[in-house]
């Protein structure tokens, strides 16, 4: 059995952003979105003896995906690429034991990795209700290795059945992360501030999220991120 999709979508980006000469803009912009999945899972049967038979199974799955997490207000800068592979090799082997016996020796080996990478190093830059740019997902890996072995017997005497066996288990885990390893700064909306001072003028009036950003990275140290 085998199995091949591909999907192509779109993320649309309406945000509002700062300039490299402080005016803030409209940013509008379409990221294709592809997803792709490959699966294929072969089987052998094999009749090894009149007693004996074996079955082999092998499970293979990739799938990926490129530029998710784009929304709205999203930037293309915050994109995230994913994958995933997973491998399954699985043995049975079956035994007929005389008129009342039978043993089975089953093997399973997973072997499974995750990935999932930002498009920038930078900081996430969150400006409510304007646009988020960067990714907090930074670079992970998880691994993950697995065996079970299992040996079951089965006697029947008349009308009773017995049986019994043993199983082993094991497992290996890797986990690496750098997700948030140089920050997120949330900025929400502020408040007219002295610009010695710093402190919040009286009658309060109010600024917005993406004016508070520009003021800040134009040099107006009396505003900071809200987070």
């Amino acid at each position: 059995d085998a199995e091949r999709r591909e999907t192509d979508e779109s993320q649309t980006v309406n945000a509002l952003v700062v300039d490299p000469s402080g005016l803030i803009l409209p940013f509008n912009d379409t990221v294709l979105s592809p997803r792709r999945r490959t699966t294929f899972s072969p089987r052998l049967d094999y009749q090894l003896s009149t007693n004996n038979t074996l079955v082999v199974r092998y499970g293979f799955t990739d799938n990926g995906s490129q530029n998710d997490n784009i929304s709205e207000y999203t930037l293309p800068s915050a994109a995230v690429e994913t994958g995933f592979r997973e491998h399954v090799l699985s043995f049975a082997d079956t035994q007929v034991l005389g008129t009342r016996g039978i043993a089975e020796t089953r093997l399973q080996l997973i072997r499974r990795r995750s990935t999932s990478s930002g498009s920038s190093d930078g900081p996430v830059i969150n400006v409510v209700d304007a646009f988020t740019d960067g990714s907090s997902v930074g670079n992970r890996k998880r691994g993950e290795d697995r065996f079970e072995l299992q040996q079951n017997f089965s006697l029947a005497y008349g009308s009773h059945n017995v049986k019994t066996g043993v199983r082993v288990r094991g497992v290996r885990l890797i986990d690496y992360s750098t997700s948030n390893f140089v920050g997120t700064y949330v900025f929400s909306g502020d408040a007219e501030r002295d610009p010695v001072s710093g402190e919040p003028l009286f009658p309060t009036v109010l600024v917005s999220s993406i004016e508070q950003y520009r003021r800040l990275i134009g040099g107006d140290r009396v505003y900071a991120p809200s987070q």
